[in-house]
């Protein structure tokens, strides 16, 4: 990802797998703490392309997408999406796609977009594990 392409407005953002129907091949470590196996199989979702969908510079938090998205890109340890985003093989081919709500706060359109995928899908996003269930 090219950090510098990324507006520092907040915003919400989703992390695509582009070939969403190929295999996926886990792995047992992580830069954080990694996941069991079973955990991340039992979350997988075949062909869903969404595997996280985030937000960025809501009202309690500082900086927008470019300070939430700088340490995704550099699997820093703030990153808790990343846990299990870190732990596909293919983590490294993902895409970060991302709008701006300048006049929307990010937690309510995070929320939305996480209704719907969980609408369609019956689940959250594989990655979406630390917020609500």
């Amino acid at each position: 990802m090219a950090m510098k392409d990324v507006t520092a407005e907040k915003g919400i953002y989703v992390v695509l797998r582009p070939q969403a129907d190929a295999p996926y091949v886990l792995l047992t470590h992580s830069p954080l703490a990694a996941y069991s196996l079973d955990d991340l199989q039992e979350r997988w979702l075949p062909g869903a392309p969404i595997v996280y969908i985030g937000k960025a510079g809501t009202p309690t938090s500082k900086g927008g997408l470019k300070s939430r998205l700088s340490p995704y890109s550099r699997k820093a340890r703030n990153h808790s999406g990343g846990r299990s985003i870190w732990q596909l093989e293919d983590a490294d081919e993902l895409l970060v796609c991302w709008i701006e709500t300048p006049e929307l706060n990010p937690r309510h359109v995070e929320e939305d977009y996480l209704d719907e995928f969980s609408r369609v899908h019956l689940a959250l996003p594989f990655a979406n594990v630390d917020g609500r269930k």
